[in-house]
């Protein structure tokens, strides 16, 4: 079962901290203790002997070193799942890793596609696995000055040096499949591990307390011992599902039609129509689309004139000059490749039929 962090506090006590936080200033963050500062401190002690004071006398000095309070977030910045299209490159899914800890820290990175089933946003992932995929971090963090938006090509595993408070962006690219069936939800799980230095940090809230040593104590529940935050985006695949079928029916023949005959057979020189039946049974139109059929010159010849191609009720022109005349029908009498780039859109839902004529040599 996928763990899907959104943060370390339900929404009610979330609404709480931001009241609290307006009344004391946006700042707060920024007057937390940075880890690893040493807090000394040195008592003094007056007294007299009789009415007499004495010289004051001195403690020792104790020292601290402010521990590292391990606290992030791993957010979604997209409203809802990312709209794409089967064979569409450079996609990517927006997370944003927030550190709110007392220091600077490194983050090392992870992704992992969702199985079918497993809960992303509202819905549920149905188990697809993109093609490609690498995770990209922007160069830097937010209002750091640089580019704050994440490029394909760097293929990051880390984020270096996120000072506290402040948030970076993370983008998981991938290139969508062709086989992408419409409503399908690819999805992806970011998993995000607090370190520093290349290596994770480890919980010590539970080790008794070092003054001199920095200790890790962790907001969230550590997972195998080491600071990790998950969260997952997945893509809404709209697709044009277009079918073709072809059928032929006998129009005439030389023999039985013109006896008077009402059932044509497909004998040398009968006319046979063909028709092709399109249909998009997706959510998207389907554009530009052309058909090519390859009519075998060595049986069959089209049945060449004005109007010789319909395309659902239209008709265009096919002649054996292998150009087109600007009518979305192209016929070369050498190949037999008739190309027909009629109707060009089909709606989501929609059916055209396309029909012509041979001869059977």
């Amino acid at each position: 079962v996928m763990k899907t962090v959104f943060g370390r506090l339900g929404i009610v006590m979330k609404l709480g901290l931001s009241a609290a936080l307006l009344m004391v200033g946006q700042a707060a963050f920024a007057q937390d203790t940075t880890a690893d500062t040493d807090v000394s401190n040195q008592a003094f002690v007056s007294f007299s002997v009789g009415t007499v004071p004495q010289a004051t006398v001195p403690s020792n000095t104790a020292t601290f070193k402010v521990d590292r309070r391990d606290d992030f977030e791993v957010t979604l910045e997209f409203g809802s799942l990312k709209p794409i299209a089967p064979n569409e490159p450079g996609v990517f899914l927006e997370f944003l890793v927030t550190n709110e800890s007392n220091d600077t820290l490194d983050f090392d990175l992870a992704q992992v596609a969702l199985n079918s089933g497993d809960p992303v946003r509202s819905t549920n992932a149905t188990g697809e696995t993109m093609d490609n995929v690498s995770i990209e971090v922007a160069a830097d963090f937010i209002g750091g000055g640089a580019s704050e938006t994440p490029v394909r090509g760097a293929n990051n595993n880390a984020i270096t040096g996120l000072p506290p408070t402040r948030a970076i962006r993370v983008y998981v690219f991938a290139d969508a499949p062709a086989t992408l069936a419409d409503g399908a939800i690819p999805a992806i799980e970011l998993s995000v591990t607090a370190a520093l230095g290349g290596s994770p940090l480890v919980d010590n809230s539970g080790d008794v307390d070092v003054a001199g040593t920095v200790q890790n104590v962790f907001v969230n529940a550590p997972v195998g011992n080491n600071a990790i935050l998950v969260n997952a985006d997945g893509f809404d695949v709209s697709a044009a599902t277009l079918t073709a079928d072809k059928q032929t029916t006998v129009i005439s023949d030389p023999v039985t039609t013109a006896t008077g005959g009402s059932n044509p057979k497909a004998i040398p020189n009968a006319i046979v129509e063909y028709s092709i039946e399109l249909t998009n049974s997706g959510s998207v139109p389907a554009e530009s689309i052309v058909v090519i059929d390859q009519i075998d010159l060595a049986f069959v010849e089209l049945q060449l004139g004005a109007g010789n191609i319909d395309l659902d009720g239209s008709t265009c022109t096919a002649d054996d000059s292998g150009t087109d005349a600007a009518d979305g029908c192209t016929f070369d009498s050498t190949t037999g490749d008739l190309s027909l780039s009629r109707p060009g859109t089909l709606a989501a839902g929609a059916t055209a039929t396309i029909r012509f004529q041979v001869r059977i040599r």
